[in-house]
């Protein structure tokens, strides 16, 4: 375990978590001026008292930092709109089913109307034809059933479902052996638009974390017992309040910016499995199937292995003669 701490001082990390935990530290220091530890960030003088506090400041963001990188998994997530309370808004859910549906509505009609007109279409319509689909393949899953709660979600869901809408290949399940098969000069390029991404994705739940605290804050300092207008007159000049917009704006401008670098992520991703997927076959020990149809039956089976445990044949392509045989025993003991 201590080989890997050298890790946590690479650009990833950095970038990705200590960069938006030290921004976000700064943030709470001047939102919250009573709290005494966060003090030298307010006062960046030289003298050598402040230098040994700052020492103590690195050490707070290095360890808000490793707790964005261990709760990196439970951000995605949530803004991908697996859990609450994103989870439990269905509105948000109909809308985004909805956007599929009209688009896919949308985009059927023209198809139906070029194949009506003899696979022609108005140079308009082409055009049409092609954001539609473009849309539609960049941003959402395979079916209505599949879309999420949130932009977010459905665009990395969208490249998630690239290998197995061609090739037949469930992406999550065979990443983690894909990436053994892959260039470190390529592996490089996924780091970086993955941090980038992360970057984002910690900025956007930070921002959310810090302007929910300073709205609290606020209301706390309000007197209640008093007249709710006079409580309430003063509250848009505080500190506070000015805090909370600030963290609202950052949330959503970074989690704009977030679907825009997913997508970007979600290219390398897919190109990963279009130059590499070969490359993993024979790493697995098997000859690459000759025909795109065996291929997508290859990668059926070792679905099925990974997910389900059930074996699959020795042999790829399984020869004419033994291939009735090889899909009974590939199938025995099923659940």
């Amino acid at each position: 375990m201590l080989s890997s701490l050298p890790k946590l001082l690479d650009r990833t990390f950095i970038i990705g978590f200590f960069l938006p935990a030290l921004l976000t530290t700064m943030m709470v220091a001047w939102t919250f001026p009573s709290l005494e530890i966060l003090a030298p960030l307010r006062n960046l003088s030289a003298s050598d008292k402040n230098l040994s506090d700052l020492t103590y400041i690195i050490l707070i963001v290095s360890a808000l930092a490793i707790v964005l990188l261990t709760t990196n998994n439970l951000q995605y997530r949530f803004l991908e709109g697996y859990l609450p309370p994103i989870s439990w808004c269905t509105p948000l859910l109909r809308w985004q089913q909805g956007r599929f549906s009209r688009l896919t509505s949308e985009h059927d009609r023209l198809q139906q109307t070029k194949k009506d007109n003899g696979n022609t279409l108005p140079p308009k319509d082409w055009i049409t034809l092609g954001k539609l689909k473009r849309k539609l393949l960049a941003q959402f899953p395979l079916s209505v059933e599949t879309v999420l709660p949130t932009r977010f979600g459905n665009t990395v869901r969208a490249f998630e479902s690239y290998p197995f809408r061609v090739y037949g290949a469930d992406a999550v399940p065979i990443w983690p052996r894909l990436t053994s098969v892959i260039s470190k000069e390529f592996a490089a390029q996924l780091d970086d638009a993955r941090t980038r991404v992360d970057f984002l994705v910690n900025l956007t739940c930070l921002g959310g974390l810090v302007s929910l605290a300073a709205l609290c804050r606020a209301l706390l300092g309000i007197d209640w017992t008093c007249d709710l207008v006079s409580a309430f007159r003063d509250l848009p000049g505080t500190r506070e309040v000015h805090a909370s917009l600030v963290g609202v704006a950052v949330a959503i401008l970074a989690y704009r910016w977030a679907i825009i670098q997913a997508a970007a992520w979600g290219d390398l991703v897919k190109s990963a499995f279009d130059c590499y997927l070969p490359a993993l076959i024979k790493q697995l020990g098997y000859s690459i199937p000759a025909l795109w149809s065996d291929r997508v039956k290859f990668w059926d089976d070792f679905n099925h292995l990974i997910v389900y445990q059930q074996p699959m044949a020795t042999q790829w392509p399984v020869p004419p003669a033994a291939a009735t045989h090889s899909e009974g025993d590939s199938r025995s003991g099923a659940t």
